[in-house]
């Protein structure tokens, strides 16, 4: 099954994944305590391998977020394309009763994760 993510997920990987790149490198331009200290015969792990893992781990959890979303977004109401008045009230309730099923899904899970 293929996930394609919406307009707003695309934006958000545009702007998050450039913004975690950018932090990623500024931590490691500033003066440190002094060279780190390795154990004979191993590397330690580059900034880019560093940097592909906090991204591939994003993204792992945003496609694990966006699924749940997806899918309790199916159970409820869904959202009216037309901008009645009458329409804007229910979207509202709509969009409340979504938030509240999601926290209920995720209600045993740290706020970072």
């Amino acid at each position: 099954m293929t996930i394609h993510p919406s307009r707003s997920v695309r934006v958000l990987f545009g702007i998050i994944g450039p913004a975690l790149l950018a932090f990623g490198c500024a931590q490691t331009s500033g003066t440190g305590a002094g060279p780190a200290v390795t154990v004979a015969g191993s590397q330690p792990p580059t900034q880019a391998v560093l940097d592909r893992k906090v991204l591939s781990d994003f993204r792992r959890d945003v496609d694990r977020y966006m699924t749940l979303h997806n899918k309790l977004l199916r159970q409820g109401t869904a959202p009216k394309q037309r901008a009645d008045i009458d329409d804007i009230g229910e979207n509202l309730v709509s969009q409340n009763a979504l938030a509240t099923r999601i926290r209920v899904a995720r209600r045993n899970l740290f706020p970072s994760t």
